[in-house]
């Protein structure tokens, strides 16, 4: 079947300037402390949907930038918003053309919509495409998170959510080092009553894990919706 993937995308990102200055915010946060200093390195955003981390990455004084996306209504509304993107079907076979070319690849809020079967070969071609060095960055749902049911599953087209020691199984196999991964927040802190309320949850949620796998493990275990990992290619 032939999803309409850029309709239901649309209706988690309406085409506002507030959103957009919503995700840029977003992006920089999240992004900025594990962006590489070398901004000349080509830069690849893998599945950029309408390109958000694209325009923080030009922003940001990068010089070459690209993104591609497998669904052609993300990629037409990109390009329509003046980034470098381009529909691509296949994406193995366009990686495997681009060995050892970017310094930086993007996959953010990706990798869960890979099949399971697909994902090693998937991230082996991404760790094929990038040069010695270079890094991938991932951002992806947090199955330890309290709302990991519903948070995985709203989104049809996903396959899977992650914990750190599962991606990081993952990354590793693909042939990735010196991999990282930590939480990420929605939005930044606060002390706002939803905050409050986020706060006070989540610490029961903590008691719980120390509960199940004892105080060292269970402190250690992330809470947020999202993770985001780092593994270098070594």
């Amino acid at each position: 079947m032939n999803w309409d993937y850029a309709k239901h995308y649309a209706s988690f990102h309406p085409d506002t300037p507030e959103h957009w200055r919503q995700m840029s915010e977003r992006l920089r946060r999240w992004l900025g402390p594990h962006l590489p200093t070398d901004r000349a390195a080509p830069v690849l955003d893998l599945g950029c949907g309408h390109g958000y981390a694209l325009a923080v990455l030009r922003e940001l004084g990068f010089a070459q930038i690209e993104g591609i996306d497998a669904d052609a209504g993300q990629a037409a509304y990109a390009q329509a918003h003046g980034l470098p993107v381009g529909h691509v079907t296949d994406t193995v076979a366009w990686l495997a053309a681009r060995r050892q070319y970017f310094g930086l690849v993007l996959l953010m809020d990706v990798l869960e919509h890979v099949p399971r079967t697909a994902q090693p070969d998937f991230l082996l071609a991404i760790a094929s495409s990038l040069r010695p060095g270079g890094r991938l960055i991932i951002t992806t749902p947090n199955a330890a998170a309290g709302l990991a049911g519903y948070w995985g599953y709203n989104d049809y087209t996903h396959h899977v959510s992650f914990t750190p020691a599962s991606l990081g199984f993952l990354l590793s196999h693909a042939g990735f080092g010196r991999i990282h991964c930590q939480e990420i927040e929605l939005a930044p802190p606060d002390w706002t009553p939803r905050a409050f309320v986020q706060r006070f949850f989540r610490a029961w949620r903590r008691l719980e894990y120390m509960a199940e796998f004892g105080r060292r493990e269970g402190r250690c275990v992330p809470l947020s919706l999202n993770l985001l990992a780092v593994a270098h290619k070594d």
